[in-house]
């Protein structure tokens, strides 16, 4: 998201759904702007997320809709249930995350959380900006959330069922190999489950980049802090290439084991989303990388 300052709000009339909104938050009569800021589809279903602006507090917030999709639907009810555990760090400002409304009839389809003023990590490709303080930030933001306890939702299975189906029959026997003669972590870690450059909120200061808020918790579930950890370090390597070292300095280190672990099992994960999504392009990529690190 844009930080406030930058904030441009939409001269169309306000859409029923956000007015509806402003109407159960009591401030229908204080909207000056409304912006979209997101649409589109994702694994979890489609979302829609809007910024409200008002003339008095809370002043901005994001409403986040779900789309149709069961899947979406089932996306906002994750992301509800990790906010509402988080909810009493936020409020203390131990966690940079979202908190939420709490009206009571405010749709169940439908999040309404504090506007984080920020821009995605994405967006800084190749920036000149110091990346340290960041790192060092993140290193302080995420042993706090990893020690909540974790949410009472399934952990995902290391192997997918469909996925072996649709591995190479070499690679899907070495799979198996290695899933059989290797404990699984146990899922004792309240996992943010999708730390991308794009949910990592950042802000300029003083030639660096600082933390601001870590969004989108749809993905939020019970595991080892290496899953999120090694999704940390492999997707922001394209954005500033001396991240992830940085950030693997600052956090706890991984053992070998583990990072192997985590490092399969997230391969893991984006082959099911590319089966689903029937990305044969990406998972033919992925299977080769998969190959190589079942070694």
């Amino acid at each position: 998201m844009n930080p406030a300052s930058a904030l441009t709000t939409d001269r169309a009339p306000l859409p029923r759904r956000l007015r509806e909104i402003a109407d159960r938050l009591g401030l229908a009569p204080h909207v000056r702007g409304w912006r979209s800021m997101a649409d589109g589809r994702s694994n979890h279903g489609r979302t829609e997320v809007f910024v409200l602006a008002f003339d008095v507090e809370p002043g901005l917030v994001a409403v986040k809709c779900a789309g149709d999709s069961p899947a979406s639907r089932a996306a906002v009810d994750r992301e509800r249930a990790a906010l509402a555990a988080l909810a009493p760090a936020a409020e203390r400002g131990e966690v940079p995350v979202p908190r939420m409304f709490a009206a009571a009839d405010i749709p169940a389809d439908v999040l309404v959380l504090t506007f984080i003023e920020g821009e995605p990590y994405e967006r800084f490709l190749g920036s000149a900006l110091d990346p340290a303080s960041l790192a060092q930030d993140l290193a302080a933001a995420l042993p706090r959330i990893w020690a909540h306890p974790p949410l009472d939702v399934p952990a995902p299975p290391r192997v997918p069922a469909r996925l072996i189906g649709a591995l190479d029959a070499g690679i899907a026997a070495r799979l198996r190999s290695w899933e059989a003669s290797t404990p699984a972590a146990p899922a004792t870690a309240f996992l943010h489950g999708d730390l991308r450059p794009a949910n990592i909120l950042v802000r300029r200061e003083k030639g660096a980049l600082r933390l601001a808020g870590l969004v989108d918790f749809a993905l939020a579930r019970p595991g080892d802090t290496a899953d999120d950890q090694l999704v940390l370090e492999s997707t922001t390597a394209p954005v500033q290439r001396d991240f992830p070292a940085l950030a693997a300095a600052a956090l706890p280190p991984l053992a070998p084991a583990a990072r192997r672990a985590a490092t399969i099992g997230l391969l893991c994960r984006l082959l099911d989303d590319a089966v689903r999504s029937r990305d044969w392009e990406a998972f033919r990529r992925g299977e080769r990388n998969l190959a190589e690190a079942l070694g």
